[in-house]
């Protein structure tokens, strides 16, 4: 099956082009034929273009219930539109990557997860859940309590105390917290997240008895899942335990297997913790960052309490962690290992490539491997009288690196796609995206088209707006500078464009760069 995409990628390079001259690089000492001086810039759009941001301007409105949100272009104090040389100078640091076979540093190292339920993500399901026959499963994830603890040594140290679980159904827990004194116990079948459940729900600790261990019916009876289950009358029981609440994504209205209509009770505490790796922490931590419910748990975490989780082994070791029975599985390699794959050197802060001796580089921990740039882009001022247009809304969404069919190299000839999970899994490259001189801004789809939180209204300039800026050079050797003026030109071939600022997936920003000759013809 193919897969459309408004992007492309230029694929990443084995070899690495190393300067020889990396070493001499100097602010203070000039290369023998070493260039200082400043070339004038001309740009032109070709199609309309949008730069936004700014705190002098009005770069983007949040949506609201009423009316989509608006994104303007970037102006200066006195009103006068303009592109930001930084703009200027990360479009043209990213060619320069591409073109002289640059490292791949300059990436947010994501520790990315997935969550596939779909047959496609087979994977997936063969992680978390074990086949016990036809049809009959039984979940692999195993229950326990996240804590906070300190080593001999006074260290941190992350510990998890196993336990065991039982499912436990909604309409069991509604009556025994009318028992409880809970506060209109039905509002944990509606749709919300597992902290609004905690909030409801007060009182936690209960008695319970198993039912028989068995396999139980789910997804209207298409497959069934073994696990324990509590019985029906809560409150009595040999057992004693804690209930544990997940986020409920759709209201549970009775209807068999159309919603979640079950919870957890954590039991049967392990006297004899484990040690959680400091790489699980780091991908459990990483992925929850922003979720609502770890932000919630991780104030308790600070105040010495513990957070249920659920987790799976890899021999007697913890693998990985998450918030759900079914939780966001951590891939085994983040983007920057896989993109180490193709060469670990990609990462590495032991040399300069080219990109980095123009450019220069920053580096916290490598204070000997940080370099101030040698060019510098001013500021680019439009210089006729083009207006901005109103088009949409539409919507903006940016790629996500998550989508492994296209942003992973994959096996041809039906092979089934490779992932983040395998070892040799290779990153596809830089990505790009093509020139299409037929913009166009796409309406958002029928079933988006009422809802203005996520749509935009952009104001782009005309194609037509020209800018003009300076663009200042230090000490560059003359490859250096000949491989900064191709870029910027590309090699002089007129057909070929840059892309900048928004909207690019729609056609916008193409731009071509001119540099104006000393005599001004």
């Amino acid at each position: 099956m193919s897969i459309y995409a408004p992007y492309n990628f230029v694929p990443l390079s084995a070899w690495i082009f190393k300067p020889d001259w990396a070493e001499q690089v100097s602010h203070d000492l000039p290369f023998s034929d070493g260039i200082c001086g400043s070339l004038e810039l001309e740009i032109q759009a070709h199609t309309p273009i949008l730069v936004g941001g700014g705190k002098q301007a009005t770069a983007q409105g949040p949506g609201e219930v009423h009316c989509p949100g608006e994104v303007h272009f970037f102006q200066l104090p006195d009103q006068t539109y303009a592109i930001p040389g930084t703009s200027l100078k990360g479009m043209i640091r990213h060619v320069l990557e591409m073109a002289t076979f640059g490292k791949m540093r300059l990436v947010d190292d994501q520790w990315l997860s997935v969550r596939d339920l779909t047959k496609g993500g087979k994977f997936y399901t063969e992680h978390l859940s074990e086949n016990l026959g036809p049809k009959t499963f039984r979940p692999l994830a195993r229950a326990g309590w996240l804590k906070l603890g300190s080593t001999n040594k006074g260290e941190l140290e992350w510990r998890l105390i196993p336990c065991e679980y039982a499912r436990v159904e909604q309409e069991h827990l509604i009556n025994w917290g009318e028992t409880q004194n809970i506060h209109r116990p039905e509002r944990i079948k509606r749709k919300q997240s597992a902290v609004d459940k905690y909030k409801i729900w007060q009182t936690r600790h209960l008695k319970f008895d198993l039912e028989a261990k068995k396999s139980w019916p789910h997804q209207k009876g298409q497959i069934t899942l073994e696990y324990n289950k509590a019985r029906q009358r809560l409150g009595i029981g040999q057992y004693e335990g804690e209930l544990v609440f997940t986020g409920q994504p759709t209201e549970n209205t009775g209807k068999s297997g159309r919603s979640k209509h079950m919870e957890f009770i954590f039991y049967k505490d392990s006297a004899t913790p484990k040690k959680v790796d400091e790489k699980v922490i780091r991908a459990f931590q990483h992925i929850h960052a922003d979720s609502e419910e770890w932000q919630y748990w991780s104030k308790k975490v600070r105040k010495g309490e513990k957070v249920p989780v659920f987790y799976l082994e890899n021999g007697n070791k913890i693998d990985s962690l998450g918030l759900a029975m079914m939780y966001r599985l951590p891939y085994k390699n983040s983007i920057g290992a896989t993109i180490s794959h193709t060469n670990p050197e990609h990462l590495s802060d032991d040399f300069f490539d080219l990109p980095e001796l123009i450019f220069g580089t920053v580096n916290d921990d490598n204070t000997q491997f940080s370099l101030k740039s040698r060019v510098s882009f001013s500021m680019a001022p439009l210089q006729n009288q083009i207006r901005p247009v109103l088009v949409g809304p539409t919507i903006l969404g940016s790629p996500k690196a998550s989508y492994y069919p296209n942003y992973v190299q994959q096996n041809k000839n039906g092979q089934p796609y490779m992932t983040y999970m395998d070892d040799t899994a290779e990153i596809q490259g830089w990505k790009c995206y093509p020139v299409n001189p037929r913009w166009q801004v796409p309406a958002p789809a029928r079933d988006q088209q009422n809802n203005n939180n996520i749509q935009v209204k952009l104001c782009p300039l005309k194609e037509g707006a020209r800018f003009k800026c300076f663009l200042d050079v230090h000490n560059l050797r003359p490859a250096e500078l000949g491989a900064l003026v191709w870029a910027l030109t590309w090699g002089g071939d007129a057909k070929l464009r840059h892309g900048l600022g928004m909207g690019k997936p729609f056609g916008l920003g193409q731009i071509s760069i001119k540099i104006k000759p000393k005599n001004g013809n």
